[in-house]
């Protein structure tokens, strides 16, 4: 089923279920849900996700339909999810969906978005910290449900370019991002795999203001904002999956807000 199915599809009632979600403040606001979907809809996305890396990986770049060393400077292996996504992860790719997070946080998100798998082997390095407020390019080609998926075929999510001369980019700015923890092994402290929010970008990866642990079917939220540091810590002991998304907002509301300074270009 790709994303033109019927909305109803997507009812937020049948697909979610715990509806108890935790707003922390410090160091910055950040969404905690733990049992997000139903026990079904869980392992369906478990499944699913086990079925994509029994494929096997790609070191050589982007491998479409694999995990793949696509994410330069990142110790670890993505697979971007398109518009023709199936279920049940094209749940992440639904109005509802979207509508949602974008409330809880209060922002004016645009509709477009972008949806990757990771997969980090055991002793995945340690990542720097960062803050997610960077540029996205995207050429207005929603589903019809208003939304919009990054294509790299089309243009580049990270620098607007493209081979086409029909098409025009649009740059947007990183809104909400989004890690859903799935498919790992049960966690221990000490095993490491968490994401480290921060409240100072000089602390030490290692010591973070809060931990995220990856525990199955939990989630962590958060606006990105000039102070919303965050980072990948190393998986000591084992493999650590998850899903990364990311809401995306109009530059000129970045610009309002903080100013265009505070936005971090691609390197």
């Amino acid at each position: 089923m790709n994303m033109t199915a019927d909305s109803s599809d997507y009812r937020l009632d049948l697909w979610l279920y715990n509806r108890r979600w935790w707003l922390r403040r410090e160091p910055f606001p950040h969404l905690v849900a733990h049992n997000v979907f139903r026990p079904t809809t869980y392992e369906a996305l478990e499944k699913t996700f086990h079925e994509i890396l029994a494929l096997g990986v790609s070191d050589n770049g982007e491998d479409r339909g694999r995990f793949s060393r696509n994410m330069k400077g990142y110790d670890a292996y993505g697979l971007r999810l398109l518009g023709d996504v199936q279920k049940p992860f094209s749940f992440f790719g639904s109005r509802e969906w979207h509508d949602l997070i974008a409330s809880l946080f209060d922002a004016q998100c645009t509709g477009d978005i972008e949806i990757s798998l990771h997969h980090h082997p055991v002793g995945t390095v340690t990542g720097w910290l960062h803050n997610d407020l960077n540029p996205a390019w995207y050429v207005s080609r929603p589903g019809a449900n208003g939304i919009n998926f990054s294509d790299p075929e089309v243009c580049s999510y990270h620098y607007g370019t493209t081979k086409r001369t029909d098409v025009t980019p649009q740059e947007r700015i990183r809104a909400i991002a989004i890690l859903f923890y799935l498919a790992n092994p049960p966690w221990r402290p000490g095993d490491g795999g968490e994401t480290g929010i921060y409240k100072l970008k000089s602390q030490q990866a290692e010591s973070p203001s809060f931990a995220m642990a990856p525990i199955n079917n939990s989630m962590i939220a958060f606006e990105c904002t000039p102070y919303s540091y965050h980072t990948f810590i190393s998986n000591r002991r084992t493999t650590r999956n998850s899903l990364v998304m990311w809401l995306h907002r109009p530059k000129e509301d970045v610009i309002a807000r903080w100013g265009e300074g505070s936005i971090e270009k691609w390197k």
